[in-house]
């Protein structure tokens, strides 16, 4: 009868015994046990990570929808508004046309080759290192009788011809933009806001860009 061991009774050494196909098994499978615990938190991390981002995007897309939905940025025609719209002669295929063939893009480059130049070929001076000259005058105080033409820059300008103010394309905020963070005026290229506006006759708005259907400024 073979030895028993230090301490162990015959019992303990026949249990010992019973108990060594599991423990050898269980030491062959301990690596593979911490893989697939790997494998399951990678899958779970990747999984919450998912719902996150789908959240988030979800969150931001609400946000946005929520933003435009405000006063400032208009709203759809009223039905009387698009029946006066439909007896344009210039409404066709629902949408206004152009009296004149008028393109997009008037350069060269597509459209696709011109976005990729404005973000990875911008040039490095984009902005003026100095306030643009302009000169201000009192809009109000202009002789009625008098022709004349106000450049704001851009497309704004203010037309006075035969006793009618004519008001074309104002941008009058201080920024392209509806929000105050971004597209700022260069220094200089807004002495006039909305208030130095005198009455007019005529709005002439040659598209539709928010910067020019700004609503506080047209009212």
């Amino acid at each position: 009868m073979p030895a028993e061991p230090c301490g162990m009774t015959s019992r303990q050494c026949v249990d010992l015994q019973m108990m060594a196909p599991a423990i050898e098994q269980r030491v062959f499978f301990q690596p593979y046990a911490h893989k697939i615990g790997d494998i399951l938190n990678r899958r779970s991390f990747i999984q919450a990570a998912v719902v996150f981002v789908a959240s988030m995007v979800g969150v931001l897309a609400g946000g946005l929808w929520l933003f435009l939905k405000q006063a400032k940025f208009g709203g759809n025609p009223t039905n009387s508004q698009s029946m006066r719209i439909a007896r344009s002669p210039n409404f066709r295929n629902g949408a206004f046309q152009n009296q004149l063939a008028t393109p997009m893009m008037t350069g060269e480059d597509g459209g696709l080759k011109t976005i990729l130049n404005f973000v990875f070929n911008r040039n490095k001076r984009l902005r003026p290192t100095h306030p643009i000259p302009s000169v201000r005058c009192n809009l109000s105080q202009l002789a009625p009788t008098e022709d004349v033409l106000v450049w704001f820059g851009h497309s704004s300008y203010l037309l006075q011809i035969d006793g009618k103010r004519i008001l074309v394309d104002p941008v009058l905020s201080g920024r392209a933009s509806p929000v105050s963070f971004t597209t700022k005026a260069f220094d200089g290229t807004d002495p006039y806001s909305a208030a130095d506006i005198p009455d007019i006759d005529f709005l002439f708005i040659t598209h539709d860009h928010g910067d020019r259907l700004y609503a506080p400024e047209q009212r």
